[in-house]
This record gives C-alpha cells, structure tokens and sequence, in this order.
C-alpha cells in the first residue's frame, strides 16, 4: 500500500520545467536538463559497475526525487540513487536495505551520494541498510555542496563499517531540523558527521536515540574542520560508547537533553562547549524501546517513570507505509 501526498516540480522550482519519469524497476539515467522522478518504485536493481543503483543524475540543472520506494538497490556507490545537479530536492522518499559495497565515506553511501549546490531533503527514511562485506567506509545518507537542508528524516536500524548515519559534508551552511537517528551501529566509527564545512550548521529539534559506536575517542556525533555546529533542542538517550568528538571544530549544545552513561566528549582538537541550559544524566536512567513499524513509519517509545511532563519528548515519525511482496 502506498500512502502520498503528491507535489509538483513546480513547487520547488516556480520558474522551471522538467522531464517526468515515473517508473517502476527501471534505472533512470539522465545527463543534463531539469528532472522529475515521481510516484515510483524501484526494487532490487544493482549496478555493479558504477554508481546509483537506481538513479543516476549527472550534470543536471534542477532535480526532485519525490515519493520513490527503494528497496534492496546496490551499486558501488549511492547504492539508491547517485545525484549531481546545480539543486537537488529528495521530499518523501523512503529507503531500506539499500547497499554500496565499495563506496568511502567521501563519496556518499548506501543510500543517497547527492552533490548539488543546494541540497533539499524531506520528509524521507532510510532504514536497514546492512554493512558491507567488502571492507570500506559506508555511510546511510550521504549529502555533500555547499547549503543543505534536511528536515523530518528518520534514520534507522542502518549498520557501516564507518559512518551509519548521515554525512554533511564541504557544506558552508547548513540546517538539519526535526530528524531522528536510532539504532544505528558502527563498526568503527560514527553515526552523525560534519567534516569540511566550512561556516558549519545548526543541528535543532532532533533524536539521537540508541546508536552505537565502539571506537574509544571518535563520538555518536563527529564535527571535523567546521566552524561550528550548534546543537538545540536535541534529545540524546541511550548512545554507546563516545558522544560527541570535534577535531579542528567547535560543537556547542543548548537547551538539550542528553542520557548517557558512556564518555560524554572528546577532543582531538577544538572545542564542545554545553550552557547551562543543557540536561544531563551520566548514567542511564531511561531505557528506549525500539518499535520498528511497517516500511518508513518507526516509534520509539521512552521509559522513564520519574520523567515530569515538561521534560517527556514523543519521540516518533511516521512518513508513510509501504509494502512489497
């Protein structure tokens, strides 16, 4: 069953025109011009030779991916879709157990490898994306241009040697709003990353719930060569191992709420910096259950009797449901 809520192209680019493609199971290949890719399902393609398993957008003006299902597309890298356009809109797009093989966590990841000069990306979840058995560096989300703009994404449940989250990355501003990453494991490294950018982000209004890092000094969130990343209104529950690690950046925290019993933060070099507005428990008093729903709808529900009302977060996103025999 398929439940959207249909845009335009229009709506995100008033003055432009584009191609329409509305598929299902087949590749799309496109090399110049404007694109709208809509309403289409996209199930167990793989391309070994190159990158986008599903879509592959090169040198293009203005693009939008919207309402898509991928399920179990591979390729060497951007194991869904491969994009490079001057903008780039991903509104209600939804991703499971999508792979790249033998991507680097430069050049994208298992899900999405999108370079654009604006970066939009909506309403969309990427979960299960499985590690790889080729030793490399995946990452579930990757984004990289200069401004980004992410908002109401659900990553979860997605395993990588390295990265299992999101990477922003050579981006000079940057917003992510009102996402959740749970349960998100990392052979060896991170699950959220900042690296090269420049002016640097806010990262607001989010769940950190549940992931899972081993490494010793590299944290469940990571800035590197970064301005500065400022955090508000975060809700932090449950992560293992390390928390937050800057190297030649600078995090700050406010008006946040972190449950951690592991290392708090790191630092190779530069600065964390948590005001006095930031609640903190250094030992796990809240247990998180994970409740993975049908196709992109995920809960977590939070237990914590002693919680008073003015600090219990609902922390759930529903985007829409999907099924595929």
């Amino acid at each position: 069953m398929l439940c959207f809520l249909l845009c335009l192209f229009s709506d995100f680019f008033p003055s432009e025109t584009a191609t329409l493609h509305k598929l299902s199971d087949t590749r799309v290949v496109v090399n110049s011009g404007n694109h709208y890719i809509h309403s289409s399902i996209f199930n167990g393609l793989t391309f070994s030779s190159g990158a986008g398993g599903a879509i592959y957008i090169s040198s293009c003006d203005h693009t939008v991916v919207e309402n898509c299902i991928f399920s179990r597309c591979s390729s060497s890298n951007g194991g869904a879709m491969k994009v490079s356009s001057s903008e780039s809109v991903v509104n209600r797009c939804c991703g499971s157990f999508c792979s790249a093989p033998s991507t680097v966590w430069t050049n994208g990841g298992q899900f999405s490898d999108i370079i654009a000069g604006k970066n939009i990306f909506l309403l969309s979840s990427v979960f299960q994306c499985p590690e790889s058995t080729v030793s490399g560096a995946e990452v579930s989300i990757g984004i990289r241009g200069s401004t980004q703009e992410v908002k109401n994404i659900n990553a979860s449940s997605n395993e990588g040697q390295s990265y299992s989250g999101i990477l922003f990355n050579g981006i000079s501003s940057s917003i992510c709003d009102y996402c959740t990453f749970h349960n998100c494991t990392t052979r060896n490294y991170v699950c959220i990353v900042y690296i090269g950018n420049g002016a640097g982000g806010l990262f607001k209004n989010s769940n950190i719930v549940g992931n899972k890092s081993p490494h010793s000094s590299w944290g469940v969130f990571y800035a590197e060569s970064t301005t500065n990343v400022d955090i508000s209104g975060c809700v932090f529950i449950g992560n293992t191992n390390v928390l937050l690690t800057t190297s030649a950046s600078a995090i700050s925290v406010k008006n946040t709420w972190i449950d951690h019993s592991g290392t708090l933060t790191y630092k190779f070099s530069g600065s964390i910096n948590l005001d006095g507005s930031v609640s903190y428990k250094s030992t796990s008093l809240i247990s998180a259950d994970f409740l993975d729903m049908n196709g992109c709808s995920s809960l977590i529900r939070v237990n914590n009797p002693s919680m008073n009302a003015k600090n219990t977060v609902a922390i759930s996103i529903f985007i829409f449901s999907f099924q595929i025999e």
